[in-house]
């Protein structure tokens, strides 16, 4: 039964239902949004991201689309944060991955626009560098992290449920 409980406590602070706050411990939200902060780390992911072909994938499922089209395109959160600019960024689109700067349309010295200074339209560049791409990456991740949450919480559940009706059974017929 050890085991079960282990699993599916370690399930619950994956949904998010144990708010485990900590950037010591290991698969916490934070520990995880700190892994992903730190640049060295980043490298990797980054380079991950790329050899993925997210953003080429992206060209090739929006050649057609006019501007307007676009804009109204359901992207995954890495796509949306590392493949095109932030729209605080007031960008032209020319297609999905590369983008006119207008002069004057953002104050890129601002903290909130320093992802507007960080776009390129180097195809190995793009907003890799961006926080909005980091951030599009922790949100992928913790999605993904929240299903094998459910997942063991089910298994758990299911597993404890089948191990105490079996003890019932056991003890049902050992004493009738």
């Amino acid at each position: 039964m050890v085991p079960l409980i282990v699993m599916l406590t370690m399930g619950l602070a994956l949904v998010g239902a144990n708010k485990l706050e900590s950037r010591r411990l290991m698969a916490t939200p934070k520990w995880f949004r700190e892994k992903v902060r730190h640049n060295d780390n980043w490298e990797n992911i980054k380079s991950c991201i790329y050899n993925t072909g997210t953003c080429d994938d992206l060209v090739s499922r929006s050649l057609n689309l006019k501007a307007f089209d676009f804009s109204i395109k359901k992207l995954s959160s890495i796509e949306a944060g590392c493949c095109k600019p932030p729209s605080i960024c007031q960008m032209e689109y020319v297609n999905a991955t590369f983008w006119t700067k207008v002069e004057g349309a953002v104050d890129e010295s601002q903290q909130q626009y320093s992802d507007c200074a960080t776009w390129q339209n180097d195809q190995k560049i793009l907003c890799y560098n961006c926080g909005s791409c980091r951030h599009g990456f922790v949100r992928v991740m913790e999605s993904k992290w929240r299903n094998l949450g459910v997942l063991l919480i089910l298994m758990g559940l299911l597993l404890i449920i089948a191990h105490i009706s079996l003890f019932v059974m056991v003890m049902w017929e050992h004493y009738n």
